[in-house]
């Protein structure tokens, strides 16, 4: 199953909406369930990064250098900041907890897993991190992380410090959206893939991102059942100044066999339902075509592209703005928008940091970037004129491909969710499916989603640091979408994440 075909199958239709009573009884636990095996608590934050957004957005490390050691309390640090708890709001008997990274319909499906090297204070091994404990679970001792590095289609020359790896648990979405879950699945992971890049931005950190690797090997080594969980991305954390060639690294152990009861901890509910399509999806997509040569420049999604394109522009003007890690503490998708214009900086600001790419890692979201493409519809925005833009973050130019305003259009394709209206300016992530599929095959479904989901997260915390509300979106009905941005047939809207003035 291919992308375009997988999109369809799952678009939602005005008149044609199956319904999906919730199943309360059997709701998916949000925290992975191991038997007894050893933990280690994360320890308390250190000194917190004082840097600006914009440094952890990719603005130019000049005058820092990468610490010389990561330790405990560094990794402790990047993943609480990462996935971490930041609020609990109580409802009667029931308490929520709010977490840095945003999830569709609070149901947090994706998992992070941490194999260590030479970090101060942690044992070689392979670690689920628990949000809700606050520790890491080993599930495997010793060093793997040549065996990972082994498994990435293109691999660093170095072994890294520290590999993060971010699944996905299908049941935890499908439960409340169906077979349309693993939509939500991909753009779930790709926020905390972008948290975690801010976060590793932040403390200056060398990095390298990865979408492409042998699934089964990665799975078999994380311990996860693949027919519920799957291996989304791989981050490998380099220490500078430590990292050794990789001919030089110690050999890994052999892998022993795990833990009972490790790999039936993918399952978390009683009564777990397993959607075809998207089993179907994933199963077509775990073949990896790297055919990147095609992918530099975004794949066209209007037949009638702007004659004009203007540049994003630094502003000269003072912009009062929260720093990095206060923005990601801050950050909650808020829907009480009020009708107030954004300013003309404060849009220029969020287009630019749309625009930033780090220049510390290797990223491979940058080399399948034309499988998404962004764009923005200006509902009440100072100095623009209404109607959709598309945006290319490479050359930092934005372009009018059509007029008028349609907030409320909007607010009717998105399931009539009419608060949508009233947003200042809606960011929009679109893709062409059909060349996505000829040129990376049903893998490029995920390099879409993933990214669209970045980028989505650079909006939240772009806009919270601007003192603005967002919220993103993933429910609409996709065939009014396309038709109102009037995009081509091949053509879909993936996600869009609404910004503007709250209450």
């Amino acid at each position: 199953m291919n992308a375009a075909t997988y999109h369809k199958l799952t678009s939602y239709h005005r008149k044609n909406m199956s319904p999906h009573n919730l199943d309360w009884g059997h709701m998916p636990r949000l925290y992975k369930s191991y038997p007894p095996l050893f933990s280690t608590a994360l320890q308390p934050a250190g000194e917190l990064p004082d840097v600006s957004l914009m440094k952890a957005f990719g603005e130019k490390w000049a005058d820092r250098a990468s610490p010389a050691v990561l330790n405990f309390e560094g990794l402790s640090t990047i993943l609480t900041l990462a996935n971490g708890f930041t609020a609990k709001r109580s409802y009667g008997t029931q308490t929520h907890f709010y977490r840095s990274a945003p999830s569709a319909g609070a149901l947090y499906p994706n998992e992070i897993y941490v194999a260590t090297g030479p970090v101060d204070g942690l044992a070689p091994g392979i670690y689920n991190y628990q949000v809700k404990s606050v520790a890491l679970v080993r599930l495997r001792k010793g060093w793997h992380l040549r065996q990972i590095t082994e498994t990435l289609t293109d691999g660093p020359e170095r072994t890294p410090a520290v590999s993060l790896l971010i699944s996905g648990i299908f049941f935890r979405s499908a439960w409340k959206y169906g077979q349309r879950a693993y939509r939500y699945v991909l753009l779930n992971a790709g926020h905390l893939i972008e948290n975690l890049v801010l976060a590793l931005n932040a403390y200056g950190y060398s990095y390298s991102v990865h979408y492409d690797f042998d699934d089964e090997s990665m799975g078999g080594l994380l311990g996860i059942d693949e027919q519920r969980e799957v291996c989304l991305a791989c981050l490998n954390i380099f220490d500078d100044r430590a990292s050794e060639p990789r001919q030089s690294v110690k050999p890994p152990v052999e892998l022993a066999g795990l833990e009972r009861g490790v790999i039936e901890a993918s399952r978390i509910s009683a009564a777990e339902v397993s959607y075809s399509a998207i089993t179907q999806a994933y199963t077509a997509g775990k073949t990896v075509r790297n055919d990147t040569a095609e992918s530099a420049d975004p794949y066209p999604v209007v037949d009638n592209m702007p004659q004009n394109w203007f540049p994003v522009r630094k502003t000269a003007e003072p912009i009062v703005s929260l720093g990095y890690v206060k923005s990601v503490l801050k950050r909650r998708s808020r829907r009480n928008f009020l009708q107030y214009p954004l300013k003309a900086a404060n849009t220029m600001r969020l287009l630019e940091m749309l625009c930033m790419a780090s220049d510390r890692c290797v990223d491979e979201g940058q080399t399948y970037a034309g499988c998404m493409v962004p764009g923005f519809m200006a509902v009440n925005v100072e100095g623009f004129d209404s109607g959709f833009y598309l945006l290319v973050t490479k050359k930092k130019a934005y372009g009018l491909v059509s007029g008028g305003s349609l907030g409320q259009k909007t607010a009717h394709v998105c399931l009539d969710q009419q608060w949508l209206k009233n947003g200042a300016v809606h960011f929009l992530f679109m893709a062409n499916l059909a060349e996505v599929d000829l040129h990376q095959g049903p893998r490029g479904y995920r390099y879409a989603m993933l990214n669209a989901g970045r980028a989505g997260q650079r909006v939240y915390l772009a806009a919270t640091a601007l003192g603005y509300g967002a919220c993103g979106i993933g429910a609409l009905y996709d065939d009014e979408a396309s038709k109102m941005l009037s995009l081509n047939d091949q053509s879909a809207l993936l996600y869009l994440v609404a910004v503007g003035t709250t209450k």
